[in-house]
């Protein structure tokens, strides 16, 4: 059996109250200036800094080599396209469900198949 607790739960408990005492304070009391904008900031020394310089050069390599894998996977995704609108081609699509499908007019979908036609087969 769980245990039961008994009595009135009153809105305006100690806890209650003593949270407020010290909200009516904070309010009559006025904002606090600093004689310095950095003032109860740490400043950084030469090793944070050297660390900063060091992560900032990781983070730049890193980002150089996603741009890398991305220019291989579009070059891979363009080559695909080419492809699959060959073989659409083969299977009888249209031209114009092809441009469609694959966001372009009719015409540039005529222009891919004419300038890479048996260039990947």
């Amino acid at each position: 059996m769980g245990t039961q607790i008994r009595g009135h739960v009153s809105r305006k408990g100690p806890i209650i109250e003593e949270m407020s005492d010290r909200m009516d304070a904070a309010k009559k009391r006025p904002p606090q200036v600093l004689d310095t904008p950095n003032e109860g900031l740490a400043t950084p020394d030469k090793e944070v800094t050297a660390m900063e310089n060091r992560s900032r050069s990781n983070r730049q390599a890193i980002a150089l080599e996603y741009l890398s894998i991305s220019a291989r996977e579009f070059e891979t995704a363009i080559r695909s396209r080419i492809r699959y609108i060959l073989l659409a081609r083969e299977y009888g699509v249209t031209n114009a469900k092809i441009g469609q499908t694959l966001g372009i007019s009719e015409s540039a979908v005529r222009g891919l198949i004419a300038r890479h036609g048996d260039a990947d087969g």
